[in-house]
């Protein structure tokens, strides 16, 4: 059962799984890290993992893939825009309109993207292009990912052990799941959309 998979994998490797998936998510893959902390606190009480020590694995998972996200867009961001957007169809004008829409998320303002899936990928790599401070952007990088990793291994704590690991485990399945699904029915809208502008073009 893919559950108890699972179980027995972050029983085995614990910690390096939960550093592991947060930095590979954070780093660019847009997925609901919030469901994993969620599993992962609910299934506390019989991992025998820490609940401290999961939080600082998370921060720090959190906190390396941003670093090295916010480093990429200060050193090289504008080249590989430049170079490789066309690649994943992102134009210099659409570059420019996404920009302008991220850079509200400026300032304390960060520390609520760590909510918004997606977003949360974008604003350090953006932080970095516009040179944010280090000091600035490690401050509410920080204290954005610690609310994060709280917020929800405490969710999912109190969820398991009220609910139970396995109901909790299906209900973490369902959120990639859906998920999943709204990510692809947004790809299909704008395939569909573009398709109309071409035919009316």
């Amino acid at each position: 059962m893919i559950l108890d998979f699972i179980s027995q994998y972050i029983q085995s490797y614990g910690y390096f799984v939960i550093f592991g998936a947060l930095f590979i998510a954070m780093i660019g893959i847009p997925a609901p890290e919030e469901t994993l902390l969620v599993l992962i606190g609910g299934m506390l009480l019989e991992s025998g993992l820490h609940f401290i020590q999961v939080i600082a694995v998370a921060l720090l998972a959190a906190n390396t893939a941003m670093l090295v996200t916010y480093l990429t867009g200060r050193k090289f961001g504008n080249q590989l825009v430049s170079r490789y957007g066309h690649k994943v169809h992102m134009t210099p004008a659409k570059w420019g309109r996404m920009k302008q829409k991220l850079e509200k998320y400026d300032g304390i303002r960060v520390i609520f993207t760590y909510f918004v899936p997606g977003v949360r990928q974008l604003v350090p790599f953006l932080s970095g292009i516009r040179k944010v401070s280090y000091t600035a952007f490690f401050l509410f990088t920080f204290t954005g990912s610690l609310l994060w990793t709280v917020f929800y291994t405490t969710v999912g704590y109190y969820l398991g052990g009220t609910l139970g690991p396995v109901f909790l485990g299906w209900f973490a399945i369902g959120m990639c799941v859906l998920f999943a699904g709204l990510i692809l029915s947004k790809r299909f809208a704008k395939g569909s959309a573009n398709e109309d502008h071409i035919v009316h073009k």
